[in-house]
């Protein structure tokens, strides 16, 4: 049965403002302890058993709904009790919110086949990790197939007749503070999921990557470069439609697409642009952290150099953020040597603006005396041309400076 009242908005939902974004546990003795209670407040539009588990494991995944705002959640129960005799039991519950898109492929494939419907389950990958064996098949159970598909097909096309109206809620959510984070990233990945399967990647770039705010200019990069590289957790390229990592994987393989997103992580990774919450898988103990902007920055523009990226523009900024402080250092020597490692030229522009910083005010002793720069001072020394070697004087610490 399908609902056709009008919706409220996610962002006025009392039920799904207190439900995160994705949430993974693994159950214990006394049972669920960090799945929030308003999941249990959710319909259960389809509910399939994976029957290509082994014969001591159950997977159970539904499609579920808030029939207050009607946003759709994946939700599994995974219970292994150890094909042999020496493997640990397991049981894990994992409930993620879907957006419109994801929602519609996960009804359409189900529509098309059974087999390979489901995404695997957190407990199936750490069990194919352990076994060295990914050869993973799903398959959703026959019993009472017909009802699940007449279903499926009735969900379709009520979430089908909707979609513009939610496409225009998540819009309307961006355009305007939203205090809960979980909120704005559905709405973000909501445009986002739209604007990938129109191949549109001209709106994507000026209505998220250049949003206003950071929050939202990290994420997006954060997708796509996660998406687009293949670097995004396991668990989460699951759940990416097919279109979606072709459309994305190759968006990252233009060289314009590679400027411009170094160019948006560079400014967000030189100015001071607060934090946001990154999600922690855990160990089965699912957590979001607040984490500095600059750090996922910095790391990303260390994944995007990875994958061919040209940063040598990038060297003067970079250099210019080291400080006494080790853990900036880090990163940003991660992403220098990075650099090196990719580029042959950037050797000795990194030593030159090195030498430009142990000159300048902000130069101090414990700047160069830090494990980091020494290491980075190393790594592009020996990767000049010898004859540079001989000649280009070692860069040693200078006396203290106040900052």
């Amino acid at each position: 049965m399908t609902h056709s009242f009008a919706y409220r908005s996610i962002a006025g939902c009392p039920r799904c403002r207190r439900i995160p974004q994705k949430v993974n546990e693994d159950i214990g003795p006394e049972g669920s302890k960090r799945m929030p209670p308003e999941v249990n407040e959710l319909r259960i539009v389809l509910e399939m058993e994976d029957a290509g588990t082994h014969r001591y494991a159950s997977s159970t995944t539904r499609l579920l709904k808030c029939d207050l705002c009607g946003t759709y959640y994946y939700y599994n129960h995974y219970d292994d009790e150890g094909e042999y005799f020496m493997d640990p039991p397991c049981e894990t519950l994992t409930v993620r919110r879907y957006d419109p898109l994801t929602a519609r492929d996960f009804l359409e494939r189900l529509l098309a086949g059974v087999e390979n419907v489901l995404p695997n389950a957190p407990g199936q990958l750490t069990k194919a990790f352990v076994d060295n064996d990914y050869n993973l098949t799903t398959r959703i159970a026959p019993q009472g197939l017909d009802a699940k598909l007449a279903a499926a097909r009735a969900e379709l096309n009520e979430l089908n007749a909707r979609y513009d109206a939610l496409l225009a809620d998540c819009a309307a959510i961006l355009q305007r503070p939203e205090p809960n984070w979980h909120i704005q990233r559905y709405a973000l990945e909501t445009r986002f999921a739209h604007f990938v399967v129109q191949g549109d990647w001209e709106s994507l770039s000026r209505e998220l990557l250049h949003h206003p705010d950071p929050v939202v200019r990290i994420a997006t990069a954060q997708l796509a470069i996660g998406i687009g590289t293949g670097d995004a957790p396991v668990y989460d390229i699951l759940h990416v439609t097919g279109d979606a990592l072709r459309f994305l994987e190759a968006q990252l393989r233009k060289k314009t697409r590679k400027a411009e997103l170094v160019a948006v992580l560079l400014d967000l990774a030189v100015k001071d642009s607060g934090a946001t919450l990154k999600y922690d898988h855990g160990c089965g103990d699912s957590h979001y952290d607040p984490w500095p902007i600059q750090t996922l920055a910095l790391y990303y523009l260390v994944v995007s150099a990875s994958h061919g990226a040209n940063l040598l523009e990038a060297i003067p900024a970079l250099v210019g953020l080291l400080s006494p402080e080790k853990q900036l250092n880090h990163q940003v020597c991660w992403v220098l040597s990075t650099i090196v490692e990719k580029r042959k030229k950037s050797a000795p522009l990194i030593l030159e603006e090195l030498e430009k910083l142990r000159a300048s005010r902000k130069a101090t002793r414990r700047i160069f005396n830090d494990d980091n720069v020494k290491k980075l001072v190393e790594e592009c020394q020996r990767r000049l041309p010898k004859p540079e070697q001989a000649t280009r004087p070692t860069i040693l610490p200078e006396p203290d400076r106040q900052i």
